[in-house]
């Protein structure tokens, strides 16, 4: 992670982690470094005595998510902030300054010691293994029942973020791979992901994403996706689209 004025940069190497178990590209795999790019625009923005919490991201994509080892970087800025919390926006490029995605993250400040958080942990840990897909990179498990769904993630501190809760990236990158299950055509590509986090999901415990197929028409598909705790509470809800190919 970089900082060039106010613009705040991070970059992620693609590989086979960032395609789903049949190959198509993983639009959720941007999930960690968008996090991580748009969070720290606003954290770095916070109050004294501070810290402070994703409650919304949404990705909008351009163009797939490569998967043969192109460097992918995202730039963001802080939109808007006041003493509650702030907006960032950014944009995922590769390495030939094409644009892949948009994303805009929200924020809220809460109180805290920033000393008392650990330093960031690597998540997931999945290009030293070039064979692994995006669902293998997190250790996820997919259930298909009918129409609907589930993904349920192991608890694992290696998918934690600095504050020792699950990391809202895996938990996109979790609801997007059980909604392109349940659309079930891998020919359709994911155009965008909105994700809510109601409250922390811990990384002792397993945590089970469930979907609901809304919509499947011959171009367009939507999928609600809700991350429950291990006991069943709602803890992030998300809403996938998916289309027909670009192009």
């Amino acid at each position: 992670m970089t900082q060039h004025a106010d613009e705040f940069r991070g970059s992620m190497r693609t590989g086979r982690w960032t395609t789903t178990p049949d190959g198509s590209p993983c639009a959720g795999s941007l999930g960690v470094v968008v996090d991580d790019v748009l969070g720290s625009c606003v954290l770095m923005s916070r109050p004294a005595g501070s810290w402070s919490v994703s409650t919304e991201i949404t990705v909008e994509l351009v163009a797939d998510v490569p998967g043969d080892g192109a460097v992918l970087t995202v730039a963001g800025r802080v939109v808007g902030r006041d003493s509650s919390g702030g907006l960032a926006r950014g944009e995922v490029r590769d390495g030939e300054g094409r644009s892949v995605a948009v994303a805009t993250q929200r924020q809220r400040f809460v109180p805290g010691d920033p000393s008392a958080v650990a330093a960031a942990v690597p998540v997931p840990a999945a290009a030293d293994d070039p064979d692994r897909d995006a669902l293998a990179a997190i250790g996820g498990r997919l259930h298909r029942h009918g129409e609907d769904g589930e993904l349920v993630l192991p608890g694992s501190t290696d998918l934690a973020n600095p504050a020792g809760n699950l990391h809202g990236g895996i938990s996109l990158l979790a609801s997007e791979l059980v909604a392109g299950a349940v659309l079930g055509d891998p020919s359709f590509v994911t155009s965008s992901v909105h994700i809510v986090y109601l409250r922390p999901l811990s990384v002792s415990a397993e945590t089970t994403f469930g979907s609901e197929l809304v919509h499947r028409g011959r171009t367009l598909g939507m999928v609600r996706v809700v991350g429950r705790n291990a006991a069943g509470r709602v803890c992030t809800m998300a809403t996938v689209t998916r289309h027909a190919p670009r192009g």
